[in-house]
């Protein structure tokens, strides 16, 4: 919020009035409406107390508003890159590396929760009898390693198949991100 370049006059402007007008009408209300905690706020409305019932599982989904906030990554990287702070190579690996992070992360989220929303039974990746083998004693977090373990094993096509889909809705999130990974591996490809 130090200054900005004006695109008509191709000037750095520093007044301050100026700065906050430009963000007032960019990003600001973007950048507030992903910033309410709706999760809690919904999850009031409706009476929902207890975080394990089916309903407050669902409501949860509403955290995902605050992947908007990841916006500015891609201004962090075209810094980085027009300012030549750190070598083409390291930018280039950097970049693909973080949002490779992303793309897994959150795609083990999504596999986690249809899990958890299914209550870990036989219909899901996570309750098969090979995989409920591996993970009965595990606490949460493991859980969740090993859903950005089959995340990765996806991504990547070297999954073993213990994990792969077992119900419809898990069929059709492994297609979406089947092309997620095919546009995410061409854009790291042609990097």
């Amino acid at each position: 919020f130090l200054a900005y370049k004006d695109e008509k006059n191709k000037c750095i402007v520093t007044d301050n009035r100026a700065i906050a007008w430009r963000y007032f009408t960019s990003t600001f209300w973007f950048d507030f409406v992903v910033s309410i905690p709706i999760e809690p706020i919904v999850a009031g409305g409706l009476g929902i107390t207890v975080r394990d019932t089916q309903e407050a599982k669902f409501v949860g989904l509403l955290r995902w508003l605050r992947i908007g906030r990841m916006y500015p990554i891609f201004e962090v990287f075209a810094t980085i890159q027009h300012k030549h702070i750190l070598p083409p190579v390291v930018l280039t690996l950097a970049r693909n590396y973080t949002y490779l992070f992303y793309i897994v992360h959150w795609m083990a989220c999504v596999l986690f929760f249809i899990a958890r929303a299914g209550d870990h039974d036989e219909e899901t990746w996570f309750g098969r009898g090979e995989a409920q083998d591996r993970l009965a004693s595990l606490d949460a977090w493991a859980d969740y390693l090993y859903s950005f373990y089959f995340s990765i094993g996806v991504f990547t096509g070297f999954s073993n198949e213990v994990f792969y889909k077992n119900s419809p809705i898990e069929g059709i999130v492994l297609c979406i991100y089947f092309v997620i990974n095919v546009v995410a591996q061409a854009y790291i490809l042609g990097t």
